[in-house]
C-alpha cells in the first residue's frame, strides 16, 4: 500500500514537471559605495515548481542578498523537482553616490511662518533601495545636506523621504551636494518651485436635491496652474469634513460632484500631494484655496428621474453596450404636466429632479422617435428611479447645417460660424460645404482653411460625420472702414452636402441676414424670423421659426474665464421645438426646469476688449417656433442674462416681435393639405399635392401632442391615443412653405 501511494505522488510531481514553464534566474545589483558595505542583489525567480532553494557563493541561501561589498557573485536555484540554474552578476564599487537620476523633483506648496510660501518638495525615489545596512531600510536620518537652499530633510516612513527646498529663485535648477552618515559623498539637481498661482474655479451649474435624497449637482470648471504643477479637488461640508476628493491634473478641467444632499459646501482646491497620508495631510492643512457653494433644498414632495436615451438597433428595448447601440448626445425630454424639460450629456445621460406626483415622458426630436416605453410614457415620480429611452431612427440620415454671426460694424471684423450637425446615427458620407458671403466685405480667415477660395464663395470638402456629429466652421470677415454702410443690410448663405443620400434635403442650406450698425451694445440679444422680412413682426401666415442669437463682449479689464448665458423662454414660445444653433465657441447647451436655455462656455478664456478687441466677442443662437395658436397682436418678448465669471448678470435689452398677419406684404404662394375623415376616431388621412416633411398636431392650449417627420405626399396619421376635442395640424412642405388646418377628435 505505502509503494503505491508513492507512486501516486510522484506521478503527479512529474505532470507538474512537464507543464511548467523553464526555470528562469534574473539579477539585478545595486552597487557598493563608499567601501560600506552597503551593496545589494535582487534575485527573481520564474517557471520551475515552487518552492526553490538558493545557494549564493558567499554562502548565503536566502533569495535577495545584502550588506555586500564590491565583488562577482553567483547563486544557484533549485526548484522543487530538483532543476538547478546558475547565474552571476558584478556588484560594483563607487566613491560617492550616483547623481540625479535617482531623484524625483516635484514643486509644491507649504506655510512658511504662517504664510503660503515657494518650497519645492523633492521626493527621494530610488536612493533607499542603494542604502541597506544588513537589510534593514535606511536610517532615519541617513543624508545631510551642504548647500543653503536645502532647508530641511523630512523622513515619513522607511520608504518615502522629501527634502524641503526654499530661499532660491523659483524654476532654477541648483546642484546640492549631500553626504550619507557615513560621509559617502553625493549629488542631486533639484529645481526650485514656483509660488502656486491657483487654478481658477468657476461654478457652471448647481443642481438642488430632495430634502431626503441626495440628488444634488455641483459642475465646475478649472483653468490650469499658472505653472502646470498638479492640484487636486475637494468638496468639503460646512463642518470641513471630507464628501469627495478628484484629482485635478495640471490642465484645465471639468469636475463634478454628484449624489449631494442639501446644503453649504466648500470646493477646496490643494496641491497635489506625494507619499503616504501624513505628508498628504500636512500639504493640504497648509495650502489651499476655497469657494463656498450652497445646494438648494428642493423640499421634501422632490424625487428624481434618470437614465440614458440610447439607438435601440435591434428594437428589444434592451440597452446595449455603448459600441453596440449608440447613445443620443443633447436628447431632449419633455415631462407633462409642467411641462418640465431635461437635456442629455454627451454621453446620453439624462438626470431631473421633479415635485413628486404621476408625470408622462417624451422625447422631443425630429428624426429619432422614442418607442421603449412607448410615448407618452408614465413616469411615478417618489425618490429616485431610472427609466432608460429607446429611439428609432425615423429616417435613414439628416444632415443639417446651421449659421451664425457677431455685429457688423464699419472698421471691425464679422465672424460668421456655421455649424454642421447629423441629427441621426448614420454617417455622412464626406462633405462639401459652400459659404457665400456678402460682397460688400473681405475675407480674412477661416478656421479650418476652406479647400478653396473664389471671390466671395468659400468651399470646404471634409471627412464624414459620424452618429449625431457636430463641427464648425470660424469665417472671419473685414467690414470697410466706410461709414456709408450704416444700415446696409449684408447676406449670407451655406448649403451643405453629403456624399450619403441625405433624407432630408430641407435643412442642408440656409441664409442670414446682419445689418451694419454703428455703436451699440455689444451684450444683446436680436431675432430673425424665418421670411427676414421684418426685424419687428412675426407674419402669423408667412414665419415658421424665429432665430435668436445671443451675443456678448468682454469690456472689462482682464480676460473672462468662464460665461454662461441663461434665457428663461416666454409663455409665447414652445419649448418643445427649440433647435441648437451656431456658437462662437465650444459651449454646453441644455433645456432644463420649465423652459429655461442655458449655453455654458467654460475655459473660454474671451480676452478684454483693450487687449483683443476681435476676440473679445462671442455669442450662442438658437431656433425655436412660437407657441400655436398665435393671435394677432401677441408680443414676442424676450431677454438673456450673461455672466462673466463671478460678476452680476448683464441683462440684454427685450428683442420683442409682435404677432401679425401679413397685410401689405407680397403674397407668399401656401399650398393646400386635406384631411379625411373630420372628424375623426383614429386615423386621419393627411394628403397634399406637394410632399411633406414634416407634421406637428396641436392640442387647442398650444401643445405639441404629435410630431412626425415625413417624406410623403400622403400619410396616415394614428391619433387614437389623442382626447377628445379640437385640434390644430401644421403640415411643413418640402418647398418651404407651412400650412394650417383644424379637425375633431371624437
Amino acid at each position: 500500500m505505502t509503494r503505491t501511494l508513492r507512486g501516486i505522488i510522484l506521478s503527479h510531481v512529474l505532470v507538474i514537471a512537464a507543464a511548467a514553464h523553464a526555470l528562469t534566474v534574473t539579477l539585478t545589483p545595486y552597487h557598493e559605495f563608499c567601501g560600506n558595505a552597503n551593496g545589494l542583489i535582487d534575485c527573481t525567480v520564474g517557471g520551475g515548481v515552487p518552492p526553490y532553494t538558493f545557494a549564493w557563493s558567499n554562502a548565503d541561501t536566502s533569495e535577495d542578498v545584502y550588506a555586500l561589498v564590491a565583488g562577482i557573485y553567483s547563486v544557484t536555484v533549485t526548484d522543487f523537482v530538483g532543476t538547478q540554474v546558475t547565474e552571476q552578476t558584478t556588484v560594483n564599487g563607487y566613491a560617492s553616490f550616483p547623481p540625479a537620476a535617482f531623484f524625483d523633483q516635484r514643486a509644491y506648496c507649504l506655510s512658511g511662518g504662517g504664510a503660503a510660501t515657494a518650497h519645492s518638495v523633492v521626493e527621494l525615489v530610488g536612493l533607499q533601495e542603494h542604502y541597506y545596512n544588513q537589510g534593514a531600510p535606511w536610517p532615519q536620518e541617513p543624508l545631510v545636506f551642504d548647500f543653503v537652499v536645502a532647508e530641511e530633510f523630512l523622513d515619513f516612513g522607511p520608504s518615502t523621504s522629501f527634502l524641503i527646498m526654499g530661499s532660491a529663485v523659483p524654476g532654477i535648477t541648483y546642484q546640492v551636494s549631500f553626504t550619507d552618515n557615513t560621509g559617502c559623498p553625493g549629488t542631486i539637481d533639484l529645481r526650485n518651485g514656483y509660488e502656486v498661482e491657483w487654478p481658477t474655479m468657476s461654478v457652471l451649474d448647481v443642481q438642488g436635491a430632495c430634502s431626503s435624497g441626495n440628488n444634488g449637482v455641483i459642475q465646475l470648471a478649472l483653468t490650469a496652474e499658472g505653472h502646470q504643477q498638479y492640484t487636486d479637488l475637494e468638496l468639503r461640508r460646512a463642518d470641513h469634513s471630507l464628501v469627495e476628493r478628484q484629482g485635478a491634473g495640471n490642465q484645465a478641467a471639468l469636475k463634478q460632484f454628484s449624489a449631494l444632499v442639501p446644503g453649504d459646501y466648500w470646493v477646496v482646491q490643494r496641491i497635489l500631494s506625494i507619499g503616504n497620508a501624513t505628508l498628504g495631510a500636512q500639504i493640504r492643512a497648509f495650502c489651499g484655496d476655497s469657494i463656498m457653494v450652497t445646494v438648494p433644498d428642493l423640499g421634501p414632495a422632490c424625487g428624481n428621474v434618470n437614465g440614458i436615451v440610447y439607438m435601440d438597433y435591434n428594437a428589444d428595448c434592451i440597452m446595449g453596450s455603448t459600441g453596440a447601440e449608440t447613445r443620443v448626445p443633447g436628447a431632449m425630454l419633455e415631462f407633462q404636466p409642467g411641462p418640465f424639460y431635461a437635456t442629455a450629456n454627451s454621453s446620453g445621460g439624462y438626470s431631473i429632479n421633479l415635485p413628486s406626483g404621476a408625470y408622462t415622458v417624451q422625447q422631443i426630436a425630429a428624426d429619432i422617435a422614442q418607442h421603449c416605453p412607448a410615448p407618452p410614457a408614465p413616469v411615478n415620480v417618489s425618490g429616485v428611479q431610472t427609466v432608460n429611452i429607446a429611439d428609432t431612427a425615423l429616417v435613414p440620415l439628416d444632415a443639417e447645417v446651421m449659421i451664425s454671426s457677431g455685429a457688423a460694424r464699419p472698421g471691425f471684423e464679422l465672424h460668421y460660424v456655421i455649424q454642421q450637425s447629423n441629427l441621426t446615427p448614420a454617417s455622412t458620407g464626406n462633405t462639401t460645404t459652400v459659404f457665400t458671403f456678402d460682397p460688400a466685405v473681405t475675407y480674412i480667415s477661416a478656421s479650418p482653411a476652406p479647400t478653396g477660395v473664389n471671390g466671395n464663395v468659400l468651399t470646404w470638402n471634409q471627412s464624414a460625420l459620424g452618429a449625431f456629429g457636430i463641427r464648425t466652421i470660424q469665417v472671419r470677415l473685414q467690414v470697410p472702414p466706410n461709414v456709408g454702410l450704416i444700415g446696409t443690410v449684408l447676406n449670407a448663405s451655406v448649403s451643405h452636402a453629403t456624399a450619403n443620400t441625405d433624407a432630408v434635403p430641407a435643412n442642408n442650406s440656409v441664409s442670414t441676414i446682419v445689418t451694419v450698425t454703428a455703436s451699440y451694445d455689444p451684450n444683446d440679444k436680436v431675432a430673425l424670423t424665418s421670411s427676414q422680412w421684418s426685424n419687428d413682426l412675426y407674419y402669423i401666415d408667412v414665419d415658421n421659426y424665429v432665430d435668436y442669437a445671443l451675443r456678448f463682449q468682454n469690456t472689462g479689464t482682464d480676460t473672462a474665464f468662464t460665461v454662461i448665458v441663461t434665457d428663461t423662454l416666454p409663455s409665447s414660445l414652445d419649448p418643445a421645438s427649440i433647435q441648437w444653433g451656431a456658437s462662437s465657441h465650444s459651449c454646453m447647451r441644455s433645456l432644463t426646469g420649465q423652459g429655461i436655455v442655458k449655453f455654458i462656455f467654460p475655459i473660454i478664456l474671451l480676452p478684454d476688449s483693450n487687449v483683443n478687441e476681435a476676440a473679445s466677442h462671442g455669442f450662442a443662437s438658437f431656433r425655436i417656433r412660437p407657441r400655436l395658436p398665435l393671435l394677432p397682436g401677441t408680443a414676442i418678448e424676450n431677454t438673456a442674462n450673461i455672466f462673466f465669471d463671478f460678476n452680476e448678470p448683464v441683462i440684454t435689452e427685450p428683442s420683442v416681435l409682435t404677432a401679425e398677419f401679413s397685410t401689405g406684404v407680397a403674397a407668399v404662394e401656401i399650398e393646400g393639405v386635406a384631411l379625411s375623415p373630420v372628424p375623426t376616431t383614429d386615423h386621419l388621412r393627411v394628403s397634399s399635392n406637394v410632399p411633406i416633411d414634416a407634421i406637428a398636431v396641436l392640442s387647442v392650449d398650444g401643445r405639441v401632442v404629435i410630431r412626425q417627420r415625413v417624406t410623403a405626399s400622403t400619410i396616415d396619421l394614428n391619433v387614437s391615443g389623442l382626447n377628445v376635442g379640437a385640434y390644430l395640424l401644421i403640415a411643413t412642405l418640402n418647398n418651404g412653405s407651412v400650412v394650417r388646418e383644424s379637425f375633431i377628435k371624437q
